[in-house]
């Protein structure tokens, strides 16, 4: 019995979902609109995406200089020691 109410609840959903498509049309206006909208958003992610991959290459690099310092620090270290 339950599974009969689920079927017939998707096939009457599967029904209206079109009919809700179709009364719900965007004058050309609108779809500039998000259009508009949606090319600025990409534009802004892409930046965001070159600003990631600049701040990683910049953690790398600092990450690389860090090692070395130490490298140079460890080995003044063993000098004023011995």
């Amino acid at each position: 019995m339950r599974e009969r109410l689920i079927i017939v609840s998707v096939a009457i959903a599967l029904l209206i979902l079109p009919a809700f498509y179709l009364s719900a049309q965007y004058s050309e206006e609108d779809t500039k609109y998000f259009e508009s909208v949606f090319d600025n958003l990409n534009t802004k992610m892409e930046r965001l995406q070159n600003k990631i991959e600049e701040l990683e290459k910049l953690l790398q690099d600092n990450f690389h200089i860090m090692l070395e310092n130490q490298e140079i620090i460890k080995r003044d270290v063993r000098r004023v020691i011995s």
